[in-house]
């Protein structure tokens, strides 16, 4: 799991493995730097997802906010994760990677950002030592409509 913020929005990229405490602990750190008011997340996985316990430590800092989250997967299970997280965040969404586009509406990224977005995602997948499907095939999915 590799992640960045830019001012309110919080990119986070996973490969099929599920995130470590330590990595979890250093996203919730990152996080904690702006407002669960103000945030949006956009996530890209390919079945790396939080468990019961990364669960319990984001909706602690949620405290009942419903910030935006796009979550992008081809993965089932995770689209399940997305689902339970959603009892405490209406604002969770899980999306195919075919419907990127919705994944950028729901968080309000404007059309011109989509890209730049894109190619930040593309350079975390990279040292994560290989490609994340779910990426490639939203990125794809753009490219075609391009």
């Amino acid at each position: 799991m590799l992640f960045l913020r830019e001012k309110n929005v919080v990119l986070a990229v996973h490969s099929a493995k599920a995130p470590t405490d330590a990595e979890w602990g250093t996203f919730m750190e990152l996080l904690r730097e702006v407002s669960p008011r103000e945030l949006r997340i956009l996530a890209i996985t390919d079945g790396g997802s939080p468990n019961v316990h990364h669960r319990a430590l984001l909706n602690e800092y949620m405290a009942g906010a419903e910030p935006p989250i796009s979550v992008v997967s081809s993965s089932l299970t995770v689209r399940g994760v997305a689902t339970a997280i959603s009892w405490f965040n209406k604002r969770i969404r899980a999306f195919d990677p075919a419907h990127i586009d919705s994944a950028f509406d729901h968080i309000g990224f404007a059309p011109a950002e989509r890209s730049a977005w894109l190619q930040r995602a593309t350079k975390l997948a990279v040292e994560l030592d290989g490609a994340v499907e779910s990426l490639d095939r939203a990125a794809g999915s753009v490219r075609k409509r391009a």
